[in-house]
């Protein structure tokens, strides 16, 4: 058996164990060579310790997880950060970084497993300089660690610095390569390099410079300069020390930065086995406890080590996976990351899905082995992330379910690709072609298979997957899904899964009954919502069923019955209270899975426990908010219908809120100031007709029947529907009101239109080619618009008359910026709005034209004054600068009344291209 450069394993073995026969040392573990390299920088140079930040960027910071030790410090490297903020005062700084390369630039997936150097976790030591100290400091204190706290042989190390870049017009590093011999490296083992391995950049743009590697020489007693950077196992690099002195600018020219930086990162894996004497990272004590308790729990052989062909089943390369896999979903989950289908979500499934088809179809472990691996990992990495020791039975509750979930779905899934290639010739041509790839994807021969599952099987049957169909179907997707991501509002990810569900099913709770959050009744101008009495019938907390949730602690609560309406059809999720007889909680959203409603809440005082009895206390500001805003929106689908034509509009989502509605809708012309105008009239009008609003449950099939029945397209509607019609439900009673609005819906709705009081569209935008989005707001903040609209036609007014009578000039700036500030508010009738800043475009030109002209006046009689005054000179030579023409200068000098002498006139035309000149003799 042979490894990947060409050793067998035997002589790998022996090698190693001459090594290690060598030395009377006793190697330390990885937690002592962690702990060692902290201490040498808190305690021997002054670094202050900085804790590892997680693995999961925050929000808006990217979909990558964290890959390096640095992602938390580049506010410092963009001189971005907080100037109040703790990380300000930073110079000199230490620590060890959690680091995931999964996607992305640095993406590690594909090669773990099948050498001995790669991880999707793996631990980044680092020390940094915030324009503290530079390449001196660093490249010493490097080498003193490596020597005198590591005890590793100088003759084993060699270094590297940047050779220098002609095209950029950068000379070698001569300043790091001086520190290296003053350091006692010998000259031939100082070596430069180019761009690509010795010079270090954050991003296309931004702080960027030199660097210098650290290179180790597992042999020794020999001159390895020519196996530097080749890839060569026995020549491996350790450390990376980043020189940041440079700002890439946009044109990618580079410019000196006024504060230097020093950015190193040492992977504790790789160090490890250098310490250890082992070429094999996965032949350290940080990954061996793993593979003890793999052998022991499984039937599979022992681990060999073996890579390549010399791994003929697999079972080394599925040890590796495993333990791997087992550090990076227990560190990622600790950090609060849940299996999920997009971006961070997506890829720690997949890990997960790997890892349990390596466990049990390679290894043959047990079902549930691989939530056991979790307190391996947390015995090595706990001291160092406390963080990971937390909440361990959540991690290994994720790790089952998930296994649970992936097993029923392999099972099913390995019978369709089964059927499907018993009748494809797909057998024999070892391919699955993308239209194929996408059917199974799709579930056109069966049940779904996912992606993660249908490269597993085929991987396993020796087949290929032509992926190239089911990449551009998803991009296409994730390109035309953004009613998902733009018009929901959801507050959480909060879900129930199938194992949850069937341990409700279990457990005996019912579904809820949530017909009460349509049992409220119009008391004048307010409503009166019916107070819900129900039962506590299951308490969540951190994803397990528990009896009792005590306060501060946010948990998801399911009622036998409840009033409050859950997040759907675009509209958001009630809020408010449910109070029992031992605790309050708040409710800030609402979700329903499968006929159970999930109230989001948070206890706020005491405790509440299974078995209750509570009740439901909404927040009805709230509730009516929502209630006129989403009829408001039936009664704006219908004047678009109406204005804009029934065939050109389609409705393609909607999100409605207590404070205000927004309408997504296709329409390829452009709705000008007339037509939005009229639009708004349609809908006030409705409104003043005080239209009763009627709702009423009946068969699809019946509603499906109705004349004008407005529903989406490509909805899947239940058997049983509610119908919400603007007058009378077409076919209920004769004489139907004209013009009524008929469409399915699921949402709380006002009983009259007069409870609208006020309709106002505020924005109106294009979304993509054929989309549009309008904005709109109904009672007091309608009112409001449509009152602050008139006040600002009010000041324009007031600055038409500035610029027409010429007076009160002086408080022109004053009060244009007045209306702009107004303009600019959310708050303003869109129509108004569009018109009151063009006409503000257009007297701003008249008050720039009048002005222009008002100076030009005066420079003309500045001109004739001064011809006035030189009438005895000989002659007068005087540079003119006005926009006028020859014959107004000449009429110019004749109304002087000393004028007498002959004249010589250049004028510049208007274009600046040619000039004219004319003689003019009295």
């Amino acid at each position: 058996m042979y490894l990947s450069n060409g050793w067998s394993w035997c002589q790998h073995r022996v090698w190693k164990q001459m090594l290690r026969g060598l030395s009377t040392r006793v190697n330390p573990a990885s937690k002592e060579i962690r702990k060692m390299f902290l201490d040498f920088f808190m305690e021997r140079h002054g670094h202050e310790y900085v804790h590892s930040s997680s693995v999961i960027p925050p929000k808006g910071q990217g979909t990558y997880f964290t890959n390096a030790g640095m992602n938390q410090f580049k506010p410092l490297f963009l001189g971005t950060a907080d100037a109040m903020s703790e990380m300000s005062r930073y110079r000199r700084v230490v620590n060890s970084q959690k680091c995931i390369r999964v996607g992305g630039k640095h993406n590690n997936l594909d090669d773990v497993g099948k050498d001995f150097t790669h991880h999707t976790f793996f631990e980044m030591l680092g020390n940094w300089s915030f324009a503290d100290y530079f390449k001196t400091e660093a490249c010493a204190m490097a080498l003193q660690l490596l020597t005198q706290v590591y005890h590793l042989h100088t003759d084993r190390l060699y270094v590297t610095y940047f050779g220098g870049n002609s095209l950029l017009s950068l000379p070698p590093d001569e300043e790091c390569r001086q520190v290296w011999l003053s350091l006692g490296i010998p000259p031939e083992r100082v070596l430069p390099f180019g761009m690509k391995d010795n010079f270090w950049d954050m991003g296309n743009t931004g702080p960027c410079g030199p660097c210098s590697e650290i290179h180790y020489d597992h042999i020794g007693n020999r001159n390895a300069a020519s196996l530097v950077n080749t890839g060569s196992p026995d020549v491996v690099e350790i450390w990376n020390l980043v020189f940041m002195q440079f700002d890439r600018l946009a044109d990618q020219t580079l410019k000196s930065l006024p504060r230097q930086h020093v950015d190193t990162g040492m992977g504790l894996e790789r160090l490890c086995a250098v310490i250890q004497g082992t070429r094999s990272n996965y032949d350290t004590d940080l990954f061996s406890p793993l593979f003890d308790h793999i052998r022991q729990a499984g039937t599979a052989p022992g681990y060999h080590g073996n890579v390549g062909a010399a791994d003929e089943k697999g079972i080394d390369s599925a040890y590796r996976i495993v333990a791997d896999h087992a550090r990076m979903f227990t560190v990622t989950i600790a950090d609060g990351l849940l299996p999920g289908n997009e971006d961070l979500e997506h890829k720690l499934r997949h890990i997960l899905h790997r890892c349990i088809h390596q466990a049990l179809c390679i290894l043959h472990l047990p079902h549930g082995f691989l939530s056991g691996l979790v307190d391996v990992v947390v015995d090595s990495l706990g001291e160092a992330y406390p963080e990971i020791s937390k909440d361990v039975p959540k991690i290994k509750d994720v790790v089952n379910m998930t296994e649970d979930r992936y097993l029923s779905n392999l099972t099913q899934a390995r019978k369709t690709l089964e059927k499907f290639l018993s009748s494809q010739k797909t057998g024999t041509d070892r391919l699955i072609c993308g239209e194929e790839a996408l059917g199974l994807y799709e579930g056109r021969y069966g049940p779904p298979i996912s992606l993660e599952i249908l490269t597993t099987l085929a991987e396993e049957k020796g087949l290929s997957v032509d992926m190239t169909t089911i990449e551009l179907k998803l991009k296409e997707d994730r390109e035309t899904s953004y009613r998902a991501s733009n018009m929901s509002q959801s507050a959480s990810s909060f879900h129930l899964d199938h194992h949850a569900l069937q341990r409700l099913q279990e457990m005996g709770v019912p579904e809820t009954e949530d017909s009460g959050k349509y049992d409220y009744k119009r008391m004048g101008d307010s409503y009166d919502f019916t107070t819900i009495r129900a039962c506590v019938c299951a308490l969540v907390h951190d994803g397990t069923f528990v009896d009792c949730v005590q306060s501060g602690e946010q948990c998801w609560v399911i009622l036998d019955r409840t009033s409050f309406y859950a997040e759907s059809g675009g509209q958001v999720s009630d809020q408010g209270e449910i109070i029992t007889q031992t605790g309050r909680l708040l409710v800030t959203d609402v979700q329903k899975v499968k006929g159970y409603v999930l109230h989001i809440a948070t206890v706020t005082s005491g405790q509440v426990q299974v078995g209750e009895s509570s009740l439901c206390k909404l927040d009805q500001a709230r509730r009516e908010g929502c209630m006129r805003n989403h009829t408001a929106t039936h009664l704006l689908n219908f004047a678009l219908r109406e204005t804009l034509g029934h065939d050109g509009i389609r409705q393609q989502g909607s999100l409605v809120t207590p404070q205000r509605l927004t309408f997504d809708f296709s329409y390829l012309g452009s709705i000008d100031s007339q037509q939005l105008t009229e639009i708004e009239v349609c809908v006030k009008k409705l409104i003043a007709e005080r239209r009763e609003v009627t709702k009423a449950e009946m068969t699809l099939a019946a509603a499906q029947s109705l004349p004008n029945l407005v529903k989406l397209e490509n909805e899947l509607y239940p058997s049983n529907v509610r119908v919400v019609a603007v007058g009378t439900i077409p076919g209920e009673v004769s004489g139907r009101a004209e013009n009524s609005s008929v469409e399915l819906c699921a949402g709380t709705h006002v009983d009259n239109t007069a409870d609208l009081t006020e309709f106002c569209v505020i924005r109106l935008t294009s979304v993509s080619l054929g989309t549009k989005r309008m904005t709109a707001v109904t009672g007091r903040d309608a009112v409001q618009a449509v009152q602050t609209s008139h006040e600002l036609e009010d000041v324009y007014k007031q600055l038409e008359e500035c610029v027409l009578n010429g007076r009160n000039m002086e408080k022109w700036v004053q009060w244009e910026k007045q209306l702009n500030k107004g303009l600019s508010e959310e708050l303003v009738q869109k129509t108004k709005r569009d018109e009151l800043l063009d006409k503000l475009r257009r007297l701003g030109d008249k008050m720039s034209h009048q002005m222009n002209k008002d100076e030009k006046s005066r420079r003309i009689e500045d001109f004739v004054s001064l011809v006035d005054e030189h009438k005895d000179s000989p002659f007068l030579i005087s540079d003119v600068t006005m926009e006028i023409t020859i014959k107004q200068m000449m009429k110019t000098l004749h109304s002087s009344a000393s004028y007498r002498k002959p004249t010589f006139l250049v004028v510049r035309s208007k274009n600046g291209e040619n000039s004219e000149l004319l003689v003019k003799h009295t």
